[in-house]
């Protein structure tokens, strides 16, 4: 597949420089746990709060947290942080993503979670800078390196809806029909999958559902390369088992999703800078009956501390968003629970 070379603007957001003073240690790669809060206020701005120039990292701006102390679950130690450094009791704490991330001189696992309500009002109460600030706009707030898959979950949602293939007669009555799907279901993601059409009324099809979707907020992820997604002003695009092990690495603010069943593929796909993973099958499936389920706790370990968002594919309902999003998901994919 043909690589597009294209500066992300959130690669451009982050540092890396080695972590010194304040307690780190050069020599050791003892790993550090990290509790990160994404806090979101009613007009959907993220709150940021600057570093001083005193600690490692030094000016970069970052989601509130610190470190969780001995004795302490990753929650307490949220709760207790952003009380701390800004003056907030957390009332609602949703899992967003954990990580491990590498600097030169320490590896951190960021355990984050999206902060929806609280008591009072966020202030500086270490004299650090706040700033409440719009999604698009946090590409121009340089954020240390572990941020960049806090920023991919951040921009993805919960729920991941794949088409079913065409039973209608007509194109312009399969788009219909998709197009009532998004606004019955309120489906903010879709994976337009018709491999029944041929490649030129697929591009049809396409070409009419991606302007009409985005006036529903829905995003549109085609299954071609990716210069024709550009073309088409689609949201992304999805590698099929195959196409994610022949893919180079990707270098767009493009969505790029990865079909995986394995840890070997979960690895392939943050190699070619995949924006997320579908892993399957999570349960037992109608389309793919003979495939071994992996289970929740396969899932779970599988994608332990992966810098990389992953949804739950595989007999998947509505109702199995919550267990999945427990069991470290960004959040679940599928065909018949969501069309």
């Amino acid at each position: 597949m043909r690589t597009i070379e294209k500066t992300s603007k959130f690669q451009k957001t982050f540092n890396s420089p080695p972590l010194e003073g304040n307690g780190y240690d050069a020599h050791t790669q003892d790993l550090l746990q990290v509790a990160i809060g994404v806090i979101i206020n009613s007009q959907q701005q993220i709150l940021l709060s600057q570093r001083s120039s005193q600690q490692h990292l030094a000016n970069l701006w970052e989601f509130p947290g610190g470190k969780v102390e001995a004795g302490e679950t990753a929650q307490q130690a949220l709760a207790r942080e952003l009380q701390e450094e800004l003056g907030i009791v957390v009332e609602q704490a949703s899992p967003l993503i954990e990580l491990v991330h590498h600097y030169p001189q320490r590896s951190v696992r960021l355990q984050v979670f999206k902060v929806t309500r609280w008591q009072g009002e966020p202030q500086g109460r270490e004299q650090q800078p706040l700033r409440w600030v719009a999604p698009a706009q946090l590409a121009d707030y340089p954020l240390p390196a572990a941020n960049a898959p806090i920023l991919n979950a951040l921009r993805l949602p919960s729920l991941y809806a794949i088409s079913d293939e065409p039973q209608q007669a007509t194109l312009a009555t399969y788009i219909d029909d998709l197009l009532q799907r998004i606004t019955q279901h309120h489906i903010p993601l879709l994976q337009l999958r018709a491999h029944t059409l041929s490649a030129d009324d697929y591009l049809k099809v396409a070409a009419a559902l991606i302007p009409a979707a985005h006036a529903l907020h829905c995003q549109i992820i085609l299954q071609t390369d990716l210069a024709t997604a550009i073309d088409l002003n689609a949201d992304g695009i999805h590698l099929n088992h195959s196409r994610l092990w022949q893919s180079s690495t990707f270098n767009t603010d493009k969505i790029i999703s990865a079909a995986c069943h394995s840890p070997e593929d979960l690895q392939q796909a943050l190699r070619i800078n995949a924006t997320c993973a579908l892993l399957s099958p999570v349960k037992t499936t109608l389309t793919h009956p003979q495939a071994q389920p992996l289970g929740w706790s396969t899932f779970q370990d599988w994608i332990a501390d992966l810098p990389l968002p992953v949804y739950a594919l595989g007999g998947m309902q509505r109702d199995d968003l919550i267990i999945a999003q427990q069991h470290g998901a960004q959040g679940i994919a599928g065909i018949r629970g969501f069309m």
